[in-house]
């Protein structure tokens, strides 16, 4: 081919780098269209609130983290994307989600794969659920506390009872499931 040949272009090679382009941008263009800056958690958490713009130094100086926040948080297809990658790494290649500062090498991360697998429990609709500590057994009933802990525990309650009463507060003691 010469200097003087030129090569034909069609529409889609014209049109093809600006589709690229408007495909990678959409999710962050979402991030300030009203209609869907607020999706739906799946987490549980509240997700970061749009922060206000700086009006003093502080303000400032903190800006950048919390705008940070609120684009991790309000990113276009975030839970679309988080669901997808979860799934791959659990259903297709066997591997639960690593945790920060875990090694993607399976070589190196066998061991806390094996450890993050173990502590996980797949619930209804996908649910994950921690279940390391022991918490199945202690749901179950299967570790019940000794007498000892639990005149340890009744006489902490008191004392904290005690204390805050002598303040005018009252105390009351609520236990939640784990």
């Amino acid at each position: 081919m010469d200097a003087t040949t030129e090569i034909p272009t069609t529409r889609i090679n014209t049109l093809f780098p600006f589709l690229v382009i408007l495909t990678l941008a959409i999710p962050g263009i979402l991030i300030f269209w009203s209609d869907y800056n607020s999706p739906k958690s799946t987490e549980n958490r509240s997700l970061a609130p749009r922060p206000a713009l700086p009006d003093n130094w502080k303000d400032y100086k903190t800006f950048p983290t919390r705008f940070q926040q609120y684009v991790d948080d309000h990113f276009g297809f975030r839970n679309t994307f988080l669901s997808l990658h979860n799934r791959l790494q659990y259903q297709v290649w066997g591997t639960p989600v690593l945790q920060p500062g875990e090694s993607a090498n399976p070589l190196i991360n066998q061991a806390a794969a094996a450890r993050i697998s173990n502590e996980v429990l797949i619930g209804r609709d996908g649910w994950l659920f921690f279940k390391g500590d022991r918490l199945l057994d202690d749901a179950r009933g299967l570790r019940p506390f000794s007498k000892r802990d639990l005149v340890e525990w009744s006489n902490a309650f008191k004392r904290n009872q005690e204390q805050l009463a002598s303040l005018g507060i009252g105390y009351i003691v609520v236990f939640t499931p784990n």
